[in-house]
């Protein structure tokens, strides 16, 4: 409906998720009618983060640094300095999971050890949860395109969906009986779902359906990038640890290391932060998420408010 689209699009969220505003606006505004994100990233944003990074240290300095940008003024630093918040409790409540103060070094010297798991020599338990929540993330993406094809009476999207989602689940119920984690009765109802689902992605979205099934597979095992991620962080904080423990003279020693962990810091804000924002982007809001809306635009002229679009 061609009016419908010429509708501005105003986000309007509770004042605790509103900064989360900041990293939808990197994108276009979401199509007027559709499914406004924000509350979406202000779950899962800072989880990843808090993962990857997952160290007490580290999530203590980027509070504080949230404490010296929040009396600002300007509104964009105020946002970032709330984004850090969140992020630097997730990183802290994480660490502690993990056993992390500045690296499991750190850690060992105040008495703080692992509770979930080590992630530097559990890896592939990290790798499985990493993997697990990338099930369960594209999944909710799925979902809510389900939810959003049935508002807007797109059968098309509606069947392509589920057909995805069962064939998803087709497969993963064959790997796992042919790893032999469930009975082998589960075999025919595994193939079952698999003939059923891809005969109705190619009827919705020609030969090129089954395609979307292995691209979604592909989005799953992107958010092996946390695992990756994670792990390449705690290993650097324990090379801090390591290289200076190997210089004789102690305060050069101390320089290096904390050197190696401002390196480490800088690259927990911004690797974090872009590979979170890229899973949300890419493989999350791929599945439900529509642009095209139009932002809203007011500004006061005689005392009125008027919009500009």
């Amino acid at each position: 409906m061609k009016d419908k689209k010429e509708i501005p699009v105003l986000l309007d969220n509770p004042s605790a998720i509103k900064p989360f505003e900041l990293l939808l606006s990197l994108l276009q505004p979401p199509k007027y009618g559709t499914i406004d994100a924000t509350k979406l990233l202000a779950v899962f944003f800072p989880i990843f983060f808090g993962l990857i990074v997952g160290d007490i240290g580290y999530g203590l300095i980027l509070l504080i640094i949230s404490l010296i940008l929040n009396p600002h003024k300007n509104l964009i630093i105020k946002n970032i300095s709330k984004l850090f918040s969140y992020v630097s409790i997730s990183s802290i409540f994480f660490g502690l999971l993990f056993g992390e103060f500045f690296g499991h070094s750190g850690g060992k010297i105040l008495n703080i050890y692992p509770v979930l798991f080590d992630r530097q020599k559990d890896i592939v338990p990290f790798l499985i949860l990493s993997i697990s929540i990338g099930i369960f993330h594209i999944l909710l993406g799925l979902i809510l395109g389900i939810i959003k094809g049935i508002k807007e009476k797109h059968n098309r999207e509606i069947f392509e969906k589920i057909s995805i989602i069962l064939s998803l689940f087709g497969l993963f119920l064959l790997v796992v009986v042919m790893a032999d984690f469930l009975p082998k009765g589960f075999f025919i109802p595994s193939i079952s779902l698999i003939i059923i689902s891809m005969p109705i992605l190619i009827l919705v979205k020609g030969f090129i359906g089954p395609l979307e099934v292995l691209s979604t597979i592909a989005n799953i095992l992107s958010y092996a990038r946390i695992m990756a991620l994670g792990l390449a962080g705690v290993m650097i904080a324990n090379i801090a640890y390591t290289i200076g423990g190997f210089i004789e003279d102690v305060i050069i020693g101390i320089i290096i290391a904390t050197l190696i962990h401002i390196l480490n810091l800088l690259l927990s804000i911004f690797s974090p932060t872009i590979q979170s924002l890229r899973l949300h982007y890419v493989e999350f809001f791929s599945k439900f998420y529509e642009t095209g809306g139009k932002k809203y635009n007011p500004f006061k002229k005689g005392g009125d408010l008027i919009c500009t679009q």
